[in-house]
Order: structure tokens, then C-alpha cells, then sequence
């Protein structure tokens, strides 16, 4: 039987925005991280899969109920659902002191570096490893909603500081794309609500990223991104109010 990882941290100033909230794509690396660290404790670390193998980050869901904020002491518990098919779920959730903040759901691949394709879920789906808390997360990530007119929203190039590990665009950058594309720097009194992500393809250094926006039903924004034609991500978000 599994069980649920915690891990405390604070906020610095280096993690927060120009109106001192921590940067969503600040808060998704913090929530990563903890899952890294349960990860190690379990035997499922990058280190254990053996060579070229990787977790690859397919989907991921973030909720506030608010923003959280600079110098803000808070605790992400995390846990690992389980596998549907190839893809591995791992579940958070977010606590300033007693009050639950916000919550977040993932899917995981993992995936051959050498040749390029995902690979069987192994002993990684063993059911030793799964968790299921009293108020279990029952969301799967479906296919992403696209809106029947999309505008051109500019483009962005691929530097280093945009790159991972695997040598392609770290999907925490995604995040910050995002929130970029939709210039949260100018919506003062507004915060980042929601977001749900799809990773459909890798972008590469010294690659073009061709954005667009459009809207959904329920005032929800899309954002995706796209090089030479071809879709490398989409992102659906809403936006609250501070």
C-alpha cells in the first residue's frame, strides 16, 4: 500500500510575480519537486528507471481556491494514484496551515529516450505502490477543448533557459508561456485560477513557438503553441479574482 508524501516550503522572493504571488509556474516546480522526492523514496526516481528511461509529464490540471503568496509557508501532500493504460496518475494537494489552497492532477509516461517511444509500465504499476486518501481525486485528463476561431498570439523562440534535462522544453516553461501569453503582468487584481495542460509534442532549442488564443464557453481561455505547423501544446485556463 502506498502512502502520501508532504513536504513544506516557503515561498521566496525569487519564486514570486510583481504583485507578490508565487508564479504558477513557480508553484507546479515546487509541487514536482515533492513528487521527485516521494518518487526517490519508492524506487521510482529518474535514477532507478535505467538507461534513456524518463517520466514524461503528458497532462497536468492545477485549481486555487487563491493565490498563494510571498514568504507563505505551505505543504504539498502528493500521492500515486495508479496507471490507466501507459499513463501514471499522481494527485496533490496544497495547505497554508489548515486551509486547502489548491489542488493538482497529473499523468505520467514513461519514455525511451533511445528510441523514442513510451514504454511499458512494469513494475511501476504494482499496486503496492497506490494510494487512495479519503477524499480520493477521480478526475481523468480528457482531450482538450479547442475554440472554432483561435487568434494570432506572436511568437516565442526556444533558448537555453527554457530547456530540461531531456533537451526539450521543460513543461514547467509551458506554464509560464501560459501565463505569459495571456500577460498576466497587466491583469492586476487577477490570478491565475485554473489551468490544465496537454504536452502534445516536443519543442526544441532554437525553434520557433507559433502561439494562439481564442475563448470557450464559461469566459475559459485556450492558449496553444504550435512549430512549423505542428501543435507541441494546449492549455486551457480561467482566471479569478484576488
Amino acid at each position: 500500500m502506498g502512502y502520501v508524501f508532504k513536504h513544506t516550503h516557503t515561498i521566496p522572493d525569487n519564486d514570486s510575480d510583481l504583485f507578490g504571488v508565487c508564479r504558477p509556474g513557480a508553484l507546479q516546480s515546487i509541487m514536482q519537486e515533492a513528487g521527485n522526492m516521494h518518487s526517490a523514496q519508492i524506487g521510482y526516481a529518474r535514477d532507478d528507471l535505467g538507461d534513456g528511461i524518463v517520466w514524461v509529464l503528458v497532462k497536468a490540471f492545477l485549481r486555487l481556491n487563491r493565490p498563494v503568496t510571498r514568504k507563505e509557508e505551505i505543504t504539498v501532500s502528493t500521492w500515486h494514484r495508479g496507471n490507466l493504460g501507459a499513463q501514471f496518475y499522481r494527485d496533490y494537494d496544497v495547505h497554508a496551515g489548515d486551509e486547502h489552497v489548491g489542488e493538482a492532477v497529473t499523468s505520467w509516461v514513461m519514455f525511451d529516450l533511445n528510441r523514442q517511444r513510451p514504454v511499458r509500465p512494469g513494475a511501476a504499476a504494482a499496486e503496492e505502490l497506490f494510494y487512495t486518501p479519503p477524499n480520493p481525486k477521480t478526475l481523468v485528463i480528457g482531450k482538450p477543448q479547442r475554440p472554432e476561431t483561435v487568434l494570432d498570439a506572436g511568437t516565442r523562440p526556444i533558448r537555453y533557459s527554457d530547456l530540461d534535462m531531456n533537451g526539450h522544453v521543460n513543461n514547467i516553461k509551458y506554464m509560464d508561456i501560459l501565463c505569459d501569453t495571456l500577460r498576466l503582468e497587466e491583469r492586476a487584481g487577477v490570478f491565475l485560477k485554473s489551468a490544465e495542460i496537454h504536452y502534445v509534442g516536443q519543442t526544441l532549442p532554437g525553434q520557433m513557438l507559433a502561439l494562439e488564443t481564442g475563448t470557450l464557453p464559461g469566459g475559459r481561455l485556450y492558449v496553444s503553441g504550435a512549430v512549423s505547423g505542428k501543435r507541441t501544446f494546449e492549455a486551457i485556463a480561467e482566471l479569478g479574482g484576488r
